[in-house]
């Protein structure tokens, strides 16, 4: 996976600021090996947003899981591919 248009996605997500305020919780985090050199993982995530000053909530904006798969490179071990599965939102 190239690394690039995510880093493209962030600069442009960060000069836009179109959220406020975004925060995020990782927790319950799972690894397998698959291989040698490959893993697969899931991660769920509490994300919380404040839109604009007085909008701060305790209530999770999304909450979701990143479902990953992992590979050792000569660098290390990086990001092959990342899927996010959506499983609960705040109705706006």
């Amino acid at each position: 996976m190239d690394a690039k248009p995510y880093t493209k996605w962030g600069r442009r997500l960060l000069e836009a600021q179109p959220f406020g305020t975004i925060r995020h919780v990782c927790g319950n985090m799972r690894f397998v090996a698959d291989g040698a050199n490959a893993a697969v993982g899931r991660t769920i995530l509490t994300v919380f947003m404040v839109a604009g000053p007085g909008a701060s909530t305790t209530l999770p904006w999304r909450v979701g899981e990143d479902h990953d798969r992992f590979r050792r490179t000569e660098q290390g071990w990086s990001i092959a591919s990342r899927r996010w599965v959506e499983l609960f939102s705040r109705p706006e």
